[in-house]
């Protein structure tokens, strides 16, 4: 992670954007806090230019209300002298690769 990276997040709990180290950091502990039997895994990966597309899939239960979730979601990684210095979200397919735009 490059140490001004920007995170955005669509977790509902822990929703909005981080800015460095500190702010992935406090993500993830708000993630896991949230939802501490989240299990996500990798469906595909694909490159694009300077940016990597993740289709994943990811599933567990709220701490407080219980409520599981089982669902898909995309996210956008951009790299830069091999460090991620933006990572987005994104809650379909077409959103990614919209978010992408044309090949590099």
């Amino acid at each position: 992670m490059d140490p001004e990276v920007e995170w955005h997040s669509l977790v509902l709990e822990v929703e909005g954007v981080r800015h460095g180290h500190e702010g992935v950091r406090e993500w993830w502990r708000g993630l896991r806090n949230a939802f501490p039997e989240w299990s996500p895994s990798l469906v595909d990966v694909w490159s694009h230019g300077n940016r990597v597309v993740i289709h994943a899939h990811a599933n567990g239960s709220g701490a407080a209300s219980g409520f599981g979730i089982d669902n898909d979601f995309w996210q956008v990684v951009d790299i830069r002298d091999e460090l991620v210095v933006r990572y987005q979200a994104l809650r379909t397919e077409r959103e990614a690769l919209e978010a992408v735009g044309p090949g590099e």
